[in-house]
């Protein structure tokens, strides 16, 4: 019996300390301990109802004192144990929150870096537009005042040029009419020099430039070719053209003539 008790006491302690031993090593959760502990307690009942069984009846009394200390000491292991596992239980379930809360800090930090680099994004390319739009503005603002002074330097430039056409009509007026005048006057002093004065029956002697017997008494034609010689001053009906008139106190009459014929002087 005191072998059976010792080995009872053996087999309990060794495995009372199982548990502390299992969870130092392997660290389980509290449900695992607690089923464990449950496990014990069966373990435990088992042997003492096998001790109960074999004892005599003499040694009853001290087999159900000894039994009751084991449940007692079972009870207890047990309790140690519940409440050991509660208080893994407890400690594993503060980790996880102090690991949640710290996961929600991390996250909390990373929104708050990942808002706060997109805000200053945001700000960046807000800038950045503005400039861009204050570019475009001022672009557009100097495209327009380049635009205005363009035309306002089309509309001087237009105005000159009208003034300038304005003077320039005047000018060509006022040239076409002076030349109209030349024109006139050197018209009229031609038509002056060009014309003859007829001396009917007269003829002025010598002073000869050539004949032409082909024209004789045809006056128009006798015009046209001492007009195209500048040196010829006149001509008689005969054809002869002359360079110069001697003085009409040197003329000759024409014994004949007819009221057609005699000496044409140029009328200077």
């Amino acid at each position: 019996m005191a072998g059976l008790f010792f080995d009872a006491n053996y087999n309990h302690n060794n495995i009372m300390d199982a548990p502390a031993k299992s969870r130092e090593s392997s660290g389980m959760g509290a449900g695992a301990k607690i089923g464990i502990a449950l496990l014990i307690v069966g373990i435990l009942a088992g042997m003492a109802y096998g001790i109960y069984a074999y004892v005599s009846a003499e040694s009853e009394t001290k087999i159900k004192a000894a039994l009751a200390k084991q449940v007692a000491d079972s009870q207890k292991a047990t309790q140690e144990a519940l409440d050991a596992a509660a208080a893994e239980q407890k400690k594993a379930n503060d980790l996880a929150m102090e690991a949640a809360a710290k996961e929600a800090e991390a996250v909390a930090a990373a929104n708050a870096a990942t808002a706060a680099a997109t805000a200053a994004e945001h700000e960046a390319a807000v800038k950045e537009a503005e400039e861009t739009a204050a570019a475009a503005q001022k672009a557009a603002d100097d495209a327009l005042a380049a635009k205005k002074e363009a035309e306002q330097a089309q509309l001087e430039l237009a105005d000159f040029m009208n003034r300038e056409m304005e003077a320039i009509s005047r000018a060509k007026s006022e040239a076409d009419r002076k030349l109209s005048l030349l024109q006139a006057a050197v018209d009229a002093e031609q038509a002056r020099r060009l014309t003859y004065v007829f001396h009917q029956g007269k003829d002025s002697g010598s002073n000869d430039i050539t004949q032409r017997p082909d024209l004789k008494d045809n006056i128009d034609s006798l015009q046209d070719a001492c007009n195209n010689l500048p040196n010829c001053m006149g001509f008689n009906t005969n054809g002869w053209l002359k360079y110069a008139i001697a003085p009409e106190s040197q003329w000759h009459t024409w014994a004949g003539a007819t009221t057609k014929q005699g000496l044409y002087v140029r009328n200077w």
